[in-house]
């Protein structure tokens, strides 16, 4: 059978380079084709092309207040602060000592209420030498403070005494730019909310607006609470008794002793009677548990006697 004609070895080598040039030629001018614009592209009429939709005016708007909307809140320059009025915070801490705190805490409950401050907090506990120690706050207007303070010293002898104060004025002026800046978010978001015509868009706008709403109560909060501080200043007073001279012979300890001593021999046979009934009470407790065990023990000596016995 006669085989068919085939080409010589490196023919066939040759040819296969032919096919593998053209085929990447082929592939380069394809990729070149598809990198060209669509302008430039054969087959491709510039003009015929469809023109680019006009972008929407409500979205340029939004993206425009974006760019203008600061990316975090001013804060206060010099100017600002010499402008603005001064916060200051004032309180002050006294340790008086007096002979009867009693009647002390009643004067200065007294001088409070005169210069229109009032007594916020106040408390009273007694040691082992049956003298109350007595302390107390008192919110007093920062203009009345120093005539306050000096009332208070002249009841008595200052063994303490600690005043200081705090300039919020910064803070102050910080917290209120930027709660103009949340009111004006707060305004262009109900805006933004009346012309959304999605459940979506509503939706993500009802969330910023709560976002903001949530900051703008935090901020007036803190607003209230510094206008209080700064309205009113603060008096920690602590009233003692004060010391006896040691020249002097006072007895104490005896105050009311009959009574003190009836007391404790109520208490004393009120114990021995709670003991002797606990006594009891722990006796006929155990008794099952007694009778019990003597049962055991009577049976264990018989059963021994008789062992011993067959033995």
């Amino acid at each position: 059978m006669r085989q068919p004609n085939r080409l010589p070895f490196h023919k066939r080598i040759r040819h296969h380079h032919y096919l593998l040039v053209l085929l990447l030629v082929g592939i380069l001018l394809l990729s070149a084709c598809a990198q060209m614009p669509p302008a430039l592209r054969p087959g491709t009429d510039q003009d015929a092309a469809e023109p680019m939709p006009a972008p929407d005016e409500e979205e340029m708007k939004r993206e425009r207040e974006a760019v203008d909307r600061p990316d975090s809140e001013p804060r206060p320059n010099d100017t600002d602060l010499e402008k603005a009025e001064q916060k200051i915070i004032r309180n002050a801490e006294l340790t008086l000592d007096v002979p009867e705190p009693e009647d002390a805490m009643d004067d200065v409950t007294r001088l409070a209420q005169d210069m229109n401050g009032y007594v916020s907090d106040a408390s009273m506990q007694t040691y082992a030498d049956r003298r109350p120690r007595i302390q107390m706050t008192i919110r007093m207007p920062e203009e009345n403070f120093d005539a306050f303070n000096q009332a208070v010293r002249d009841l008595g002898t200052i063994t303490f005494s600690r005043i200081w104060s705090s300039d919020v004025t910064e803070e102050y002026i910080d917290l209120e730019a930027q709660l103009e800046n949340l009111k004006s978010e707060e305004v262009a978001l109900r805006r933004i909310l009346e012309e959304a015509t999605t459940v979506e868009d509503m939706l993500n706008v009802r969330r910023e607006l709560n976002e903001v709403r949530s900051r703008i109560d935090s901020i007036q909060g803190r607003l209230r609470y510094l206008d209080d501080r700064v309205s009113l200043s603060t008096f920690q007073l602590t009233i003692r008794p004060e010391d006896v001279a040691t020249t002097a012979i006072r007895v104490t300890g005896f105050d009311n002793f009959g009574s003190r001593l009836l007391q404790s021999l109520i208490q004393g046979s009120n114990w021995v009677l709670r003991m002797g009934a606990t006594s009891i009470l722990m006796f006929v407790r155990a008794l099952p548990g007694l009778v019990v065990l003597i049962i055991l023990v009577i049976v264990g000596r018989f059963v021994f006697r008789r062992i011993r016995q067959t033995l």
